[in-house]
């Protein structure tokens, strides 16, 4: 075990999960990677666990929260491409991910991850798993600070990833619904901090869609839900302007970004327009990579100076 390790965290709904992006057989990982680690549901999902087990990352049973697995997910994406870097590079510390994300859902009222959602773990896939998410997170997050202590290991946070809000905004008018889901977005970022022991770099993700003048196959008109998104994103930018850890993603800044493929920018699924595509994934994980080695490198720098 390296005595230096780098968290990612990445967290929300069906983008968090990588929703009907299966992976290529050539790309699945089987085989338990040896520089990332995650919590498998198997040895990690429950309601209250005294302590964490990381294992040697698989695309498979690392999400603790809904059954999808082998997606082309952000987590999936990163690391793969982190093992690949830290392979060439043995000075690259090993990178822990705890993936915990349920498709449909948002922070409202009737969702898993409101505060108030009744105290459950039911496992399985989407449609099946009930898990009060909340209370669930705070107690896993809590312990990564004990789980690093206790094997004498510094570490730090590549980010906190929230890819959520999308069900929120197709309940109604902005101002019927923002003042509802603000206070709870509030007590959401405090409990990562309070059980991290830190606001750790915190990405909260802007809602986008494509098709926006369309009806994805299930019947829903995707332009109604845009101005709740909208109400949404400078939610979002508030949060983003009261602290200075937090920072929002534009999706339209990814280089993927076409703006002559309205249906989808070529960020989005042809199919509903509002899940990734797994080229989107694959490039923000790249660019999460530029963003730990530029941070090694200055390290190196400052401490080969002396400064």
């Amino acid at each position: 075990m390296k005595r230096n390790a780098s968290v990612f965290i990445l967290l929300g709904q069906s983008n968090a999960v990588g929703h009907n992006l299966p992976m290529n057989e050539k790309d699945i990982i089987s085989e338990p990677l040896t520089h990332v680690f995650g919590l498998s549901r198997e040895k990690n999902q429950r309601l209250d666990p005294d302590k964490l087990t990381f294992s040697g990352y698989t695309s498979s049973g690392m999400n603790l929260a809904e059954t999808q697995d082998d997606t082309y997910s952000l987590a999936n994406c990163l690391a793969m491409k982190w093992e690949a870097a830290a392979r060439e590079d043995s000075s690259l510390p090993d990178l822990y991910i705890v993936h915990i994300a349920v498709g449909a859902q948002g922070v409202g009222r009737e969702y898993m991850w409101n505060p108030d959602y009744p105290l459950m773990l039911i496992p399985g896939p989407l449609g099946t798993v009930r898990i009060s998410l909340f209370p669930y997170t705070e107690r896993i997050l809590s312990l990564i600070k004990p789980y690093f202590e206790e094997r004498g290991v510094s570490y730090d946070f590549l980010g906190l990833h929230w890819r959520g809000g999308e069900n929120d905004t197709g309940n109604g008018m902005p101002e019927e619904i923002i003042p509802q889901i603000k206070p709870i977005y509030r007590q959401l970022f405090d409990m990562f901090a309070r059980s991290l022991g830190e606001m750790p770099p915190t990405v909260l993700y802007e809602i986008e869609y494509g098709m926006k003048n369309s009806q994805r196959s299930d019947g829903v008109n995707v332009g109604n839900m845009m101005c709740t998104a909208a109400a949404t994103n400078e939610m979002f930018r508030e949060f983003a302007r009261e602290s200075a850890e937090i920072t929002t993603f534009d999706p339209f800044s990814l280089t993927l970004y076409n703006k002559d493929e309205p249906l989808t920018w070529n960020i989005f699924k042809e199919d509903d327009g509002v899940h990734y595509t797994a080229e989107a994934n694959a490039e923000i994980a790249s660019n999460l990579m530029k963003q730990a080695m530029k941070k090694r490198h200055s390290e190196s720098d400052k401490a080969v100076s002396g400064k």
